[in-house]
Formats: C-alpha cells, structure tokens, sequence
C-alpha cells in the first residue's frame, strides 16, 4: 500500500484503535518502509506524552455558563455574527463607501433619460399607387441625417479647394 494510505492507519494505531487485521497490514508495511517506521514511533510517543497528561476536570458550574452563552448569541442579531465573521471589517470605514455608493445611485437615477413611451407603428401611406411610404420613418431619417451632419466636422474650405484640384 502506498505510504498516504497508511498514514490513518498509523495514527490510529498508535491510539490503539486498530483492529488485529488493520494491524498486522501496518506491520508488513513498516517492516519495508523507513518512514512508516518512523512516523509510527513519533505517533506512539505523542500518544504515550498525551497519555500521561492529567486529565482536566471542568469546573461544577461549566455546564451552566455554556447553556447561557450558547443563548446569548442565539439572541444576537444575525449581522453581529456576520461581523464577529470578519474582524478586519471596520464599521468606520463601511459607512463612508455605503454611503458614497448611495449617493452614486441616487445621482444616477435623478440624470437618468426619461424612458420613452412604445409608440405604434405608423401605417404605411400610398403615394401614387406604386410605393408604401411611412411618412414618420421618412422624418426619422431625414432627423437623423440633420443630427449627423451636425456632428461631422467639415475641412476647412482650403482643404476642400486642394482636394478637389487633386482629384481633377
């Protein structure tokens, strides 16, 4: 078996918590494994260390002082818990960003575009009785194209002279 596979193995028994098959498996291990051997018999003394520890007696009214503050932080607010999750979370500094996001939000709501209402389609008008033209696109586009021509930044006017004397 591979060493990490054994590594429970030899923690439990050097706890003496492994049955006599578990344990006769370890054995064959350890007997061609150095390492094994070695981090069973560190086991075996941390166990036998841990062993000869006093056992610590809890004091009479332990019990007691457990129930109550099991349900003092039952009482808490949730949020209080959240904090005590995170204790590098500054309160002092959460209320300035809270408070500049929410004047951000605010801003942008009150500069928000109105929103445009859906308008219906206009019906297409017959002119001559050859070609369907809406009348509103046609003002779309012509308005568009104003807009446009608007924004463009025309050359100036010796730009344009030389510009057509080259191409002629």
């Amino acid at each position: 078996m591979a060493c990490e596979k054994q590594m429970s193995a030899l923690i439990s028994e050097a706890a003496g918590s492994l049955s006599e098959t578990e344990r006769a498996a370890l054995e064959r291990h350890t007997e061609g494994c150095a390492q094994c051997q070695d981090t069973l018999v560190k086991q075996r003394a941390l166990w036998s260390a841990l062993d000869e520890l006093p056992a610590i007696e809890p004091s009479e009214d332990f019990d007691r002082r457990l129930y109550v503050r099991i349900a003092e932080e039952e009482r808490r607010p949730w949020w209080r818990a959240t904090v005590r999750a995170f204790p590098s979370f500054r309160m002092r500094s959460a209320v300035p960003v809270a408070a500049a996001c929410l004047a951000l939000c605010g801003a942008l709501l009150l500069h928000a575009p109105d929103p445009v209402a859906p308008q219906e389609p206009a019906k297409p008008v017959a002119v001559d009785n050859r070609i369907d033209i809406d009348v509103d696109q046609v003002e779309q586009t012509l308005d568009d194209l104003e807009m446009l021509r608007q924004l463009t930044v025309s050359p100036p006017e010796r730009d344009v002279a030389e510009t057509t004397e080259s191409q002629t």
